[in-house]
């Protein structure tokens, strides 16, 4: 039962997992590439799809070389040190070159979702393996509300961010003078 199942240490645990590792906000550079990069508006669903590809392309590696033949808390811990190597892209979208605008963005975009799922993918499998059997898809439900939450805190904790660092998008390509303070 779901009473069972938050009660149960460990389920609840990889649950609040999920919403930390959720939590942390994204760094969304949408509004970014609007005004400071200029991209058009039907360039900004070939970047989204290029986030899918990212992500798509972290659960292929993830399951063939990331976590294959490694116990759950080695790969865990692996896709930890690997984690920040994805941001290294948001660096790279600060100020291209014109004629390479849009292939950082794209780029920028499958390393950011390439990042998410290496995150992600770990609390899936720690949830698989910590929930009581006949509950696992009560289990992947908690985690993934958990996860949801995190992101839906997250994305308000960035705007507060982008705030605080003095990014105002009502000036446009003005408002992002200190935009690189947020990412960096």
């Amino acid at each position: 039962s779901l009473s069972t199942l938050v009660l149960q240490g460990d389920a609840a645990l990889v649950s609040i997992l999920g919403f930390a590792v959720c939590l942390a906000p994204p760094a969304d550079v949408f509004l970014y590439r609007k005004h400071v990069l200029g991209l058009q508006g039907f360039q900004q669903p070939i970047i989204s799809i290029a986030g899918t590809v990212g992500w798509f392309l972290c659960t292929v590696i993830y399951r063939k070389q990331i976590s294959a033949e490694r116990r759950a808390t080695d790969t865990l811990r692996l896709c930890l040190k690997l984690w920040p190597v994805p941001l290294v892209a948001k660096i790279l979208i600060l100020r291209p070159p014109e004629m390479l605008v849009l292939p950082a963005a794209l780029l920028e975009n499958a390393a950011n979702e390439f990042g998410k799922a290496l995150t992600f993918l770990p609390v899936t499998v720690l949830q698989q393996l910590h929930a009581p059997a006949g509950c696992e898809g009560s289990a992947f439900t908690l985690m993934q509300a958990g996860g949801t939450l995190g992101m839906v805190v997250g994305r308000n904790l960035e705007w507060q961010l982008l705030h605080w660092c003095g990014v105002d998008m009502q000036l446009g390509a003005d408002g992002f003078t200190n935009f690189s303070v947020l990412l960096v």
